[in-house]
């Protein structure tokens, strides 16, 4: 089961090294086209910038690799595999949610 949750981590570490270079440039594209690019939220302007994905993602392989390579008791280890596992998941949903948070704003004008 550990081989499954690391697996998920790398997965999502891959994406998190690739995106500013595959998904990003899409994106900042788009926000160009927008009206007034001065009021896009400041998570995008954040998660845009090449080293804040693999910050995040650099940071949830060396929780995995404390996990799998510390001098501990097996539930530390553990531990330290799930806290990667979560950490991963919420790299990938902050990132996400750093890309699309104008198109929200958007759809609350459109809205109003």
């Amino acid at each position: 089961m550990l081989r499954l949750y690391l697996g998920l981590v790398v997965i999502i570490a891959i994406g998190l090294f690739v995106a500013p270079f595959v998904i990003t440039p899409t994106y900042q594209n788009l926000y160009k086209d927008f009206a007034n690019p001065d009021k896009i939220p400041w998570i995008t302007n954040l998660v845009t910038q090449a080293w804040l994905p693999m910050a995040l993602a650099l940071l949830t392989l060396g929780l995995a690799a404390a996990g799998l390579f510390m001098n501990a008791s097996p539930d530390k280890r553990r531990l330290f595999v799930m806290t990667s596992v979560v950490a991963a998941m919420a790299s990938a949903g902050v990132y996400l949610y750093g890309l699309y948070a104008p198109i929200f704003q958007l759809a609350d004008a459109v809205k109003a």
